[in-house]
């Protein structure tokens, strides 16, 4: 009996929190374009984004598949060893995702991929939206962080997917890394500003996950 009341209230549970993921772009989505969106990614239960710590770099030898539709970190660069160091890229080269999301976090884990790629950052600069699916809807958009700055790649490899950028410079996209990818976003501050920052991002996890993202809803705006 006690089993039974625990698996009745996990699904109520978890009822209730599909039901509130859903309910928070219920003013920010359209009805027409948020029922287009595969429903893990509405209710929040996919991407599911592990977090690597230090303590587990060297496991991923052996044990290099967690579970995750894409990785996180969570460990001062400093701490890092060669050996570690050399562990980390190996296990992204065979086909892992590493999601780097917002300036803060491409500050702090871009430098391990300094073979690949450099970053920067800078104020006053006009982001424009390239032609991809992730800008499907999408009219406005903003990535600024502290003092009106921006955080972007200035070096970068060929084969570099762009969704956001300005001149050569790119502020969100997807950087390859063997079989693996990298994506970043340089989000800050100011992000929750842009009307379609939840719209972008259901996209964006789409498009990470290799689902296929909404096309345009005209009749959206």
């Amino acid at each position: 009996m006690c089993k039974q009341i625990l698996i009745v209230m996990f699904l109520v549970v978890s009822v209730c929190l599909v039901f509130a993921q859903a309910e928070k772009y219920k003013e920010t989505v359209p009805s027409e374009v948020l029922k287009l969106y595969h429903q893990d990614v509405v209710n929040g239960s996919r991407p599911k984004v592990v977090t690597i710590t230090k303590d587990m770099i060297e496991s991923l030898v052996k044990q290099p598949e967690l579970g995750g539709d894409a990785y996180c970190f969570d460990f001062d660069m400093r701490d890092i060893s060669p050996t570690e160091k050399n562990i980390l890229l190996g296990w992204i080269r065979n086909g892992q995702k590493i999601l780097l999301w917002g300036d803060t976090d491409i500050w702090k884990y871009a430098p391990l991929f300094s073979g690949k790629m450099k970053i920067a950052g800078k104020t006053g600069l006009e982001v424009k939206l390239a032609n991809h699916p992730v800008n499907n809807n999408v009219e406005r958009i903003i990535f600024k962080g502290k003092s009106n700055s921006y955080v972007y790649l200035s070096q970068y490899p060929i084969g570099t997917e762009i969704i956001a950028y300005i001149k050569k410079d790119v502020f969100a996209g997807r950087v390859p890394y063997g079989k693996g990818s990298i994506y970043f976003v340089g989000l800050g501050e100011h992000w929750h500003l842009g009307k379609d920052k939840d719209i972008w991002t259901l996209n964006f996890y789409h498009w990470m996950l290799g689902l296929q993202v909404p096309g345009r809803v005209e009749t959206l705006f």
